[in-house]
């Protein structure tokens, strides 16, 4: 339709047409007529003499006439491509304003991810530091367990030597000889007085023994027995914890690396949503065309298949 429009306005242009004059009607003083110019009242002058001269002019009149109506077919074209040309630029400005809508969401959304990673991140830190810290104090509590068996060991062993010879002696004594005994239960006193020395010299140590009312050294060995299993329950519940945080770092790690995929996929939607966009631009900058718009989850878009020439 345009370029019959510029078809059109370029053979009115090739015209060599007179300006036409407004004059006073010789019937009517009071009325206007148009002064077709020197031609007209040479027609008129000669309409008897000069029936070819007046055949031209009926000619001329007859093209003026088409004229006109091309000029007012031009009019009303020009309109309706006026209203088309609105209308698409209403609609473009719709699907601009709506593309920006969605990209405003898309970035609020990476906003929203980028602060959820941010926090995992630091959160995923602090475990680390914790886990840190937990293995530290297993690796401790590994070496002084090492070092209790050793201790224990060696008590033990020195211990049943030093009832087996309070045996013999109660044996070979009398009944009230008992001040025989007084070196014997001194040397295990000493024994584990050494243990609790060396215990309360470590970090974490919680292994403290009270050996005023202690009379029993099996007593005393049982309890140092119970007390070391007690530290190798502590240590194997160190042991549970730091399984527990490993796997929560795993599940962290998991989740962070879930999160970063999703906003490397939402930035390459919005690139491509931007490259669409500037397509879809230039597409109705170029040609004008009426671009049929479909409607979906409450947005409006170009219909895909009436932009295969973008493509």
């Amino acid at each position: 339709m345009s370029r019959n429009f510029e078809e059109q306005n370029q053979n009115i242009n090739c015209l060599p047409l007179e300006e036409f004059k407004w004059i006073d009607s010789s019937i009517n003083p009071q009325h206007m007529v148009n002064d077709f110019g020197s031609s007209w009242d040479s027609m008129r002058s000669h309409h008897d003499d000069m029936p070819e001269d007046y055949q031209k002019q009926n000619a001329q009149l007859a093209m003026l006439k088409d004229f006109r109506e091309q000029n007012a077919r031009l009019r009303h074209a020009m309109k309706e491509q006026e209203k088309v040309i609105i209308r698409l630029t209403k609609r473009h400005e719709d699907v601009t304003s709506q593309l920006e809508q969605h990209t405003a969401r898309i970035v609020c959304k990476l906003k929203d991810k980028a602060k959820k990673i941010a926090d995992l991140e630091c959160e995923k830190g602090w475990l680390v530091r914790d886990i840190r810290e937990q293995t530290r104090i297993a690796s401790a509590l590994e070496k002084r367990d090492t070092k209790m068996k050793k201790a224990l060991g060696d008590t033990a062993s020195t211990m049943f030597l030093e009832l087996e010879y309070q045996e013999e002696l109660i044996s070979d004594m009398p009944p009230n000889d008992w001040e025989y005994f007084q070196p014997t239960h001194e040397a295990l006193v000493d024994l584990v007085e050494n243990i609790e020395q060396w215990t309360a010299d470590h970090e974490n140590s919680d292994m403290m023994f009270n050996l005023e009312d202690e009379s029993n050294a099996e007593q005393l060995y049982a309890e140092l027995l119970s007390r070391f299993d007690e530290q190798s329950c502590q240590l194997k519940i160190q042991a549970i914890k730091l399984d527990r945080q490993k796997s929560i770092i795993d599940e962290q790690t998991s989740i962070i690396s879930e999160l970063a995929a999703q906003k490397r996929k939402m930035a390459g939607n919005l690139e491509e949503l931007n490259v669409k966009l500037a397509l879809i631009l230039e597409y109705l900058q170029e040609t004008g065309e009426d671009a049929p718009l479909i409607s979906s989850a409450g947005y409006w878009y170009i219909d895909p298949s009436s932009m295969s020439s973008v493509k």
